[in-house]
């Protein structure tokens, strides 16, 4: 549990600083014992926040209390010190949050995160159609990437919502014979499904050869029968063309 000890830090924040998210060297934050009341990630959920944080770079701040205690991103700091990243995105809670305070926020956020990631990418696409933010600030809001929540968005514009609510309820789809719950591999299906009726699309108006042929001779034989030796040298270069 955490303790009085926890609060050593006692300068008061700027007004300005108390509802932005900033960056600070990751040897001037360090962990409020509070965060050793959540439990650790399993070995799988680290690797997967890892890769995520070394591709996407970290999304999300870790919350501060008192200007430098992490209440909330424990294992985000974990991973960013992992990788030898000498910075940390943060954001303070209010000054004079009270202890229960922080600690209730931070027992909500909890719970939330036992949501799976393509539950947390519909949850923010959720909140990005309602018209309240951008995809970008909606990803940095949520914490997830903001491809997932592209992909959310030409999931319903395909397929419709059904797909992303089964989803979000903990359900898998069908893609290619095979049970998934990715929302990449959806979105890569749709790109390939597409593709296939663009290339069938093209093959439908595509007129064959010999009816191409048939009208470059009609054109032909029209324009011999004009006295234009500028369209007689433009037709022989078409019909040349067009024959081979």
């Amino acid at each position: 549990m955490y303790t009085k000890q926890d609060e050593w830090h006692t300068t008061k924040l700027k007004p300005s600083e108390i509802q932005e998210v900033y960056s600070l060297p990751i040897s001037a934050v360090k962990l409020h014992s509070m965060t050793e009341d959540n439990p650790l990630m399993n070995d799988e959920e680290f690797l997967e926040l890892k890769n995520d944080i070394e591709l996407n770079g970290q999304m999300e701040p870790v919350d501060l209390y008192k200007k430098n205690l992490i209440v909330d991103g424990r294992h985000r700091y974990l991973v960013l010190k992992e990788l030898g990243i000498d910075t940390i995105k943060c954001f303070n809670l209010p000054y004079m949050m009270s202890l229960d305070d922080v600690e209730a926020i931070v027992k909500s956020r909890e719970t939330r995160r036992h949501q799976t990631p393509t539950q947390k990418a519909i949850r923010a696409w959720k909140h990005h159609i309602s018209g309240n933010d951008s995809m970008s600030a909606t990803a940095l809001k949520y914490g997830v990437a903001k491809p997932q929540i592209a992909y959310c968005s030409k999931i319903s514009k395909s397929k419709g919502t059904d797909i992303l609510e089964t989803l979000f309820n903990g359900g898998s789809v069908v893609v290619d014979g095979k049970h998934t719950k990715s929302l990449a591999n959806i979105y890569n299906s749709i790109k390939a499904e597409e593709a296939v009726k663009m290339k069938q699309d093209l093959s439908s108006t595509k007129k064959p050869d010999r009816e191409v042929i048939a009208e470059a001779n009609t054109v032909w034989d029209f324009i011999k029968s004009r006295d234009d030796e500028v369209l007689m040298a433009l037709a022989k270069i078409i019909y040349n063309n067009t024959s081979k």
